[in-house]
């Protein structure tokens, strides 16, 4: 077959093909023998097609900005998880057993103890501050290698200083002892595996508390005053996943919460990853000691990881690495190389920064969690009246003043403002389903596009190769 004949038989297929297509507007351009009217459908044609192009276009871009959708709701409950309160003393070390290996330290180290003195300047006292904390740093050290018994004798039984506890205007019932490296000996308040809840928001059916007399009978100085360290988290989670509040002895405080529950959309719709799949080094370490995961808690545990591999110890103020799993025994950090060891590798800031880069993507944020919001209100506490009807009717505050009742004993009223909890849930803008609808929704009313039409294109170029190699 001739090029002419080629040429004038792929022109005669172009035509029938274009004729019966289903496009829009294009079958007119042939079926018409006018010219202006092969024009005018020709322009119409290239107008849709274009607006066609821009809308599809712009449907892609929307959908790769991958913006969500937040819906905020209010839901009323029946009943209400009551959260995990874990109570600290304000004051870690209060014991004789405590002072003694206070003394301890200090004898290895003059300098760490505080000191006073009345030509103290600003910067001198900070820096005193700064050697009682390595002074405490050192203890904690050292309690790594002392048993549960041991632990608690550094500071008083909880059960001796709480005069009253009430929940749900019933008895409290047990508080389950933890202890902290970074806050010592700890008290938690529904910690068990079946919480307890609450039907009825205000005072009187939350936590009440009634404590006193926190003692402290260390000889070395503090330099926090008598009170309590609080956290309210999910009992699955570490108590540093919470934000800690401080309560000053001689008040009555009051603690409101709410509730939040939030569900984010994971990456690329935010910064939080779908942990399904997810594998890094630490994320799975950390998910072998501890069944529920939190960005924070596992950024703590990857610092740590760093300090083991910099500085062949641990840092007791980091989650402590189980050491009966360890290949090796791991110590703690005990001596002055091992914390400028420390100093060098994790608190100063540029290393620290370096080192939460790396973290930061062996730990993803969590696209689900609960927080507790609070409002907190205070009271003095006592009156005059109520210590002076105390101390007359009481031979165990017969010789307190008022002054050292304030410094000593608080009430805590922990409870739910309402019945409620707030629900934050993100959903993706445009999913992958809206997009095929949207983009063929447009391509539909502009063009008559379809799936069919797409099959028709490729019939035409088939059929076109065909006849270019005379097989046609």
């Amino acid at each position: 077959m001739s090029k002419q004949n080629k040429w004038k038989k792929l022109k005669i297929l172009v035509e029938e093909w274009s004729l019966l297509s289903t496009f829009h507007c294009y079958p007119k351009i042939f079926q018409t023998k006018n010219v202006y009217g092969k024009l005018l459908w020709t322009f119409v044609f290239i107008l849709f097609t274009c607006l066609t192009f821009w809308l599809v276009i712009k449907g892609f871009l929307d959908y790769l900005e991958f913006d969500v959708v937040t819906k905020i709701r209010v839901i009323s409950q029946q009943s209400l998880t009551f959260p995990t309160i874990t109570i600290c003393d304000a004051s870690i070390f209060t014991t004789q057993k405590a002072e003694n290996l206070l003394g301890k330290a200090k004898r290895l180290d003059e300098n760490f103890y505080l000191n006073g003195g009345k030509n103290s300047t600003p910067s001198s006292i900070r820096l005193n501050i700064n050697q009682l904390e390595n002074l405490v740093d050192f203890v904690f050290a050292n309690v790594v290698f002392l048993n549960d018994e041991e632990k608690r004798g550094l500071g008083f039984p909880f059960e001796k200083i709480i005069q009253d506890c009430m929940f749900n205007s019933n008895g409290c019932g047990q508080f389950s002892w933890l202890f902290s490296y970074k806050w010592g000996n700890c008290y938690q308040f529904n910690a068990m595996t079946s919480p307890l809840t609450t039907n009825i928001a205000g005072r009187s059916f939350g936590l009440e508390l009634y404590m006193g007399p926190l003692e402290n009978t260390n000889k070395y100085n503090t330099f926090t005053s008598r009170g309590l360290r609080i956290f309210m988290h999910d009992g699955s989670f570490l108590p540093p996943s919470a934000k800690e509040i401080l309560i000053e002895s001689g008040k009555q405080t009051n603690i409101e919460i709410k509730k939040t529950l939030t569900y984010k959309s994971p990456s690329p719709h935010s910064q939080c990853q779908d942990l399904t799949d997810f594998k890094s080094n630490s994320f799975d370490s950390f998910k072998r000691v501890q069944a529920s995961y939190r960005q924070r808690d596992c950024i703590d545990f990857c610092f740590q990881m760093f300090i083991l591999k910099y500085c062949q110890c641990m840092y007791t103020l980091l989650p402590i690495i189980n050491i009966s799993t360890a290949k090796s025994p791991i110590l703690p950090c005990l001596n002055a190389s091992q914390f400028q060891c420390v100093d060098v590798h994790f608190l100063n800031l540029m290393a620290r920064n370096k080192i939460a880069d790396e973290c930061l993507l062996e730990c993803p944020l969590e696209c689900e969690y609960t927080t507790y919001d609070w409002s907190m209100s205070t009271l003095d506490y006592p009156s005059v009246q109520f210590f002076n009807s105390l101390k007359n009717n009481s031979k165990l505050y017969s010789n307190f003043t008022l002054a050292e009742y304030k410094e000593s004993h608080l009430i805590l009223n922990v409870y739910y403002s309402n019945v409620e909890y707030t629900e934050i849930v993100e959903t993706p803008k445009i999913s992958l389903l809206d997009l095929i609808a949207n983009l063929g929704g447009v391509l539909g009313i502009f063009l008559g596009f379809s799936i069919f039409s797409l099959l028709e294109i490729v019939e035409l170029i088939f059929r076109v190769i065909l006849c270019y190699i005379d097989k046609l």
